[in-house]
């Protein structure tokens, strides 16, 4: 029979209180891209051709922040079809951005 030493109880203990550490980072992680998600900050449809439409949003999501920048640009043609692109940040390495084409038909 194997006996567990106060060494092994030890080692053992300290691997579990690792495991803990862990996925309390991947959850932390998590929340913060909640935040960075809810936060997507898009920029109204500017009326005329040439004029640039911006927005400001924040978030939050159990304790985790975020904040996102919007903009839009109808370009000088005749369609009506703007460039849109926006950055969100919630701290740390989390940060999204997102950029796309719009248009009336």
């Amino acid at each position: 029979m194997f006996a567990v030493t106060d060494a092994h109880f030890d080692a053992l203990t300290g691997r579990v209180d690792v495991l803990f550490d862990l996925v309390a980072t991947d959850r932390r992680q998590m929340r913060q891209g909640v935040a960075t998600a809810l936060a997507q900050a898009e920029a109204p449809f500017p009326p005329e051709p040439g004029q640039t439409g911006y927005a400001l949003r924040g978030s939050t999501f159990r304790g985790e922040t975020a904040f996102s920048l919007g903009l839009s640009h109808r370009l000088n043609i005749d369609a009506p079809v703007t460039i849109t692109a926006n950055v969100s940040h919630s701290g740390g390495k989390n940060t999204g951005a997102a950029l796309g084409v719009a248009g009336i038909f």
